[in-house]
C-alpha cells in the first residue's frame, strides 16, 4: 500500500526520499512546489503536473494550484469547499473538482 511507498526528489542539490504517507498536500508556488508534511515544508523545483505523476492515484487534484493526499483528509465541507487535514491545516476545493473529491473521499473510506 501507500505506507510504504517513496518518492525520490533532489532540492538545491539535495535528494530526498519521501514516504507518501507523510505527505499532507502538495502546493504549488511560482515555479516550485510546496511539499507539506506533519513536521516541515520542502520546497522542490517541480511542477504540479510532475509531481502528480509522481505520486499517483492516492493523491487528488484539488485546485489549479494542490494536490491533497486523500488518506490525510479528516473531512470535506461541502457548503465551503474546505477540506480539512488530519493536521488541522485547510485548503479549499474548487467548485468544479468537489464532487470528484467527495466521491473520491467516499470510495477510500467506504469501498
Amino acid at each position: 500500500g501507500q505506507d510504504n511507498k517513496r518518492i525520490h526528489v533532489k532540492s538545491k542539490g539535495q535528494r530526498y526520499s519521501i514516504p507518501l504517507s507523510k505527505i499532507l498536500y502538495i502546493e504549488k508556488e511560482d515555479r516550485h512546489c510546496l511539499v507539506h508534511m506533519e513536521d516541515t515544508v520542502l520546497t522542490l523545483s517541480y511542477t504540479l503536473g510532475e509531481m502528480e505523476a509522481l505520486c499517483g492515484n492516492g493523491f487528488l487534484k484539488i485546485n489549479r494550484y494542490c494536490l491533497v493526499n486523500i488518506g490525510q483528509i479528516a473531512r470535506i465541507e461541502s457548503a465551503t469547499r474546505n477540506i480539512q487535514l488530519t493536521d488541522g491545516s485547510i485548503v479549499q476545493c474548487s467548485q468544479r473538482r468537489l464532487p470528484v473529491a467527495l466521491q473520491t473521499l467516499y470510495e477510500s473510506r467506504f469501498l
